[in-house]
């Protein structure tokens, strides 16, 4: 039978019911699997940037520290010194000078300036500039510090003492050494002196008037120093006269027994007058007085014995030098000599 309009109106009813439950409920269950969507999550606040101390850090080592450069206005005297000793290794004659002078003008203080005055006045005098450089080495010797009075008091005094001889002032030159002399803080420094003016006599043609003034001086009073000593230097090694030296050695010993350069002194005497046996028994007692000298006495003794002519004492030294062990060293070295001068 056929289904009445009534019928088919409530089936489609239903179909449209059912269609809607069945697709709507399969929407709400997707959205209800779907994430809810997140709120945007506030921004972090930028941090805060603050100034990092750190201590300062040295150069690294073979590079140059990152500070400025000083003004050359400001450099110390001593930098310019520096520059001209560099300079005077190579030559560079002109910049040494600048150099020193400009350090001999910024030095205030007068020992360092007299280093300085020394440099530039011997520089002066390579140019020949007489006149400028004689009042440079005069302040440098008068200004010599304490603590340079060895060797730049003995520089100062030897460049000096060339230039009043090339200016021709031999009064100044005669003086010069006459005070180095006289000087008594180093007995040394004194012969040195005595040797140099001698050889100045001799250059300058007036070394037999000395001489004779000394021999003169002699006459009149026999313990006279400073002509012996003179003698002494004269007869030594300017004018060698052996039996003259041995004289004056011997004189100058018995005035003063205790002086050790005036005992050396008699040695070479002995030595050059050939007095072996007199040098012989004089080096065993400077050997027990002066233990300090005791390797260079033993050395002249081994080679007293071997020019007197002792060859088996020599041999019986040159054994007890062998004998005193391997800390002798230099010792040993006398022995192989002594063994190298004699036959067999």
């Amino acid at each position: 039978m056929p289904m009445s309009q009534t019928l088919r109106r409530q089936a489609g009813v239903v179909v449209c019911v059912a269609a809607t439950l069945l697709f709507g409920g399969k929407a709400t269950a997707a959205e209800a699997r779907a994430p809810e969507p997140k709120a945007p999550e506030p921004k972090a606040a930028p941090p805060v940037r603050r100034p990092v101390v750190r201590p300062p850090v040295a150069a690294p080592m073979g590079e140059l520290p990152d500070v400025p450069e000083t003004p050359a206005e400001k450099l110390p005297a001593q930098f310019f010194a520096a520059t001209g000793q560099v300079c005077l290794q190579y030559a560079q004659w002109t910049k040494a000078e600048e150099c020193f002078r400009e350090a001999y003008g910024r030095d205030k203080d007068a020992g360092a300036r007299a280093d300085y005055a020394f440099s530039l006045g011997q520089l002066l005098v390579r140019k020949k500039d007489y006149d400028k450089a004689l009042p440079l080495l005069e302040e440098a010797l008068k200004n010599v510090p304490e603590a340079s009075r060895g060797i730049l008091m003995r520089r100062c005094r030897l460049a000096l003492a060339a230039l009043y001889e090339k200016m021709n002032q031999p009064e100044k030159v005669e003086a010069l050494y006459q005070g180095w002399i006289n000087d008594p803080s180093s007995p040394m420094e004194a012969e040195m002196a005595r040797r140099e003016l001698l050889r100045y006599w001799q250059r300058a043609g007036k070394l037999d008037a000395a001489v004779a003034r000394y021999e003169a001086a002699l006459k009149e009073k026999a313990d006279d120093k400073q002509a012996l000593e003179m003698l002494g230097l004269v007869y030594t090694s300017i004018k060698p006269d052996p039996q003259k030296s041995l004289a004056v050695a011997e004189k100058l010993v018995e005035l003063q027994p205790q002086d050790r350069a005036a005992a050396m002194q008699l040695l070479s005497a002995y030595e050059q007058a050939a007095q072996y046996d007199k040098a012989i028994a004089l080096v065993s007692k400077l050997t027990e007085r002066y233990p300090d000298a005791a390797d260079t006495l033993t050395f002249r003794l081994a080679y007293l014995y071997v020019r007197s002519g002792q060859k088996e004492k020599a041999k019986e030294f040159a054994a007890s030098m062998l004998a005193k062990g391997p800390e002798m060293s230099q010792r040993h070295g006398v022995a192989a000599g002594i063994c190298s001068l004699l036959p067999g």
